[in-house]
Order: C-alpha cells, then sequence, then structure tokens
C-alpha cells in the first residue's frame, strides 16, 4: 500500500492534497506477547480527578467545530458503535498540545464530555475559545461536578452501556466520566457482584497503564511532541480518512514516508538499579556515544521513554539487554498490542 501511495502522486501532490481522504497504510498483522511485565491483577476503580479535568461541550456547530481541532472523525460519536473517542490537539506545526477523550452525554447527544489533562485544563479552554470565533460552541469546565475513573485488572467485564471500553487499547480496562450519585450504579454494572472492583489510588492504575506502554496528559510534551513518535497512530487517536484539522501536515508527511524511527517504549527498572531514576533522564546503549532517549514518565519500577527504536527493541529482544542512565539499567519491552512492523519500517 505504501509504495502504490508513492507511485501515484510526487510528495508535493501528497502534501497539496493532505486535507483530503488519507487511507491508512497499517496494516492488520498478528501480535505476539513481547512484554515482560503485563501482570494481571485484581479488579480495581480507580478515581483520576487528580491529573484529569472535565468539560462540558455543547452547541449547534460542536461537531463541525471540533471536526477541525481535533486529530479524530468526531462524527463516529454519532454510532453507538463509538461513545468514546480519543484525539489531540495540535499546534499548526502539527506537533501535540493536549490529548482528550471526548464521552457522549448519556441524557444528550448533541452534548460532549471532555476528559482532558487537569493542569493544561485551562489553557485548552483558552485554545479552544480562540478557534471557536463566531461559532455555535459552549464550553464549560465542569470538573467539581463529574470526575474520570479507570477501571481495570481482571475480574468479569461490567455492562457495556454502563462503562465505555477505553478506545486507546481494550487491555487497558475501561474509561468513564460520572458525578457521585452515579457511583453506586457503576459499582452495580458488573455482572457478578463477586467481582466488584476494588477501589484503589489512581496511582495504582498509572502502573497498570505504564506497563501497557501508554502516556497520556502532561506526561506527553505539550508543543514538542509528534503524535506518531508518541503512538498514537496505534491508539486510535487519528482518522486518516477526515478533511483538514490544524496541524495535519506534520502527521501527512509522517504517514507517508511510512518510517518512524522513536517511539515510546515500556521499560522495567532492573532488579540491581538505583530507586532515583528520574522523569527527563537521558537514556544511552551499549556501543552508543549519544543518548538515545530520556525517560517520559515513572511509576514504582515501571516507566515509557521517547527512544529511538533500532536500539532500543535491539535491548529489548537480547537476553541480558539493558539501556542505561547513570548507575540505573532498564529492561525496554515491546508492548503486545504494537503492530508488528513498527520498528521494521527501515528493513522494508
Amino acid at each position: 500500500m505504501l509504495r502504490a501511495l508513492r507511485s501515484l502522486t510526487t510528495r508535493s501532490d501528497q502534501l497539496r492534497h493532505a486535507c483530503g481522504s488519507l487511507e491508512s497504510s497499517t496494516p492488520t498483522l498478528p501480535r505476539a506477547w513481547y512484554s515482560v511485565s503485563n501482570r494481571e491483577t485484581q479488579a480495581q476503580m480507580s478515581p483520576l480527578y487528580a491529573s484529569r479535568g472535565v468539560l462540558r461541550l455543547a452547541g449547534d456547530d460542536l461537531f463541525e467545530f471540533l471536526q477541525g481541532m481535533i486529530t479524530n472523525d468526531v462524527e463516529k460519536l454519532k454510532q453507538d458503535a463509538h461513545p468514546v473517542l480519543y484525539a489531540a490537539i495540535l499546534n499548526a506545526q502539527g506537533r501535540q498540545l493536549h490529548d482528550i477523550f471526548l464521552h457522549r452525554d448519556p441524557k444528550d447527544k448533541a452534548v460532549l464530555r471532555g476528559d482532558v489533562d487537569k493542569e493544561s485544563l485551562p489553557e485548552l479552554v483558552s485554545l479552544l475559545k480562540k478557534h471557536k470565533l463566531r461559532a455555535q460552541v459552549d464550553i464549560s469546565d465542569v470538573s467539581d461536578e463529574l470526575q474520570v475513573w479507570a477501571r481495570f485488572g481482571s475480574g468479569q467485564y461490567p455492562d457495556g452501556d454502563e462503562w465505555p471500553i477505553d478506545p486507546r487499547e481494550q487491555k487497558l480496562g475501561y474509561r468513564k466520566i460520572m458525578g457521585e450519585n452515579d457511583k453506586p450504579k457503576a459499582e452495580a454494572a458488573f455482572l457478578d457482584p463477586g467481582a466488584a472492583p476494588v477501589e484503589t489510588e489512581a496511582e495504582a492504575y498509572k502502573v497498570w497503564r505504564l506497563q501497557k506502554g501508554i502516556a497520556e496528559g502532561n506526561e506527553i510534551p505539550s508543543g514538542e511532541a509528534i503524535p506518531l513518535e508518541y503512538n498514537m497512530d496505534g491508539l486510535n487517536a487519528i482518522s486518516f480518512e477526515k478533511g483538514c484539522y490544524i496541524g495535519q501536515e506534520l502527521i501527512a508527511r509522517t504517514h507517508y514516508k511510512g518510517v518512524v524511527r522513536k517511539r515510546l517504549v515500556p521499560f522495567e527498572m532492573t532488579p540491581e538499579s538505583a530507586e532515583d531514576l528520574k522523569v527527563g533522564a537521558e537514556l544511552t546503549a551499549s556501543g552508543e556515544k549519544k543518548p538515545v532517549g530520556k525517560v517520559i514518565a515513572m511509576a514504582e519500577r515501571f516507566g515509557v521513554a521517547h527512544v529511538r527504536l533500532a536500539p532500543a527493541l535491539a535491548a529489548a529482544d537480547a537476553a541480558e539487554g539493558r539501556l542505561q542512565s547513570g548507575d540505573s539499567s532498564i529492561r525496554p519491552f515491546r508492548p503486545d498490542w504494537w503492530p508488528e512492523q513498527w520498528g521494521k519500517e527501515e528493513q522494508q
């Protein structure tokens, strides 16, 4: 598919038509278990309101407005099969500013709820209001009324209508926006009362998420991150078939190029490592003079790093493969949800 696309038009033609339909060149390939750290845990339910805020989005022009702002196709939310949509909001240079989960309001399909990073929520509101101009769109912060919760771990699945599956990757579990009065119903949604989740701290969910190699919110450097390098293409956050949106040109160019040399990779600290590995720490590989990447997020002994794939995956494949940061060493691993061709594009 990629060769066919290249032969159809020149690079300039591709970019000139970037605002048109972009057919994804990512085929569906079988996936294998690569992770060394995917621990099954008891069913848990964690409040995320310390790190995630909630916006209420409404208005006659809402869907048209969002379609020009986000990387995904907001029209999907009009379908029953898509109660939640994950997307990014970019700057004009194609760098990621914010990630956002858009949930349909259970009582009004014309209203959406935005699950966003709490720290950057004021900046996001200002950005949206700046771009809406005369569009009939109402944007309000309802974080005091509604909170974000995650359900994860083992056990029976809840009623799908009550707990939507996380749109990024189903192994993450479920993600829901609810008020305090909704909590009893959410807990009762589990088919077997014995499978109801234990309420845990948000840190437990963060460990679970980082083990899957997924960053969110302010873990993704605003204004710096290239979405495909943070795996947004594999997390169902980008539509290659919709029309124009802010920052689309870089997405189109990277997509047509067909090679992503850096990505977000999960890791586990080795038993002999020091305990002082910090976010931002540079990582080196055996035989490499320059750093191959840096740590993006940590929780307990697990984390994710933005690294060059060649040395990172070489370390993951080697029996004693490591990346180093001072006196600490980490063991990167390939998540089971990754498409098989990631990291192999340059070999094709």
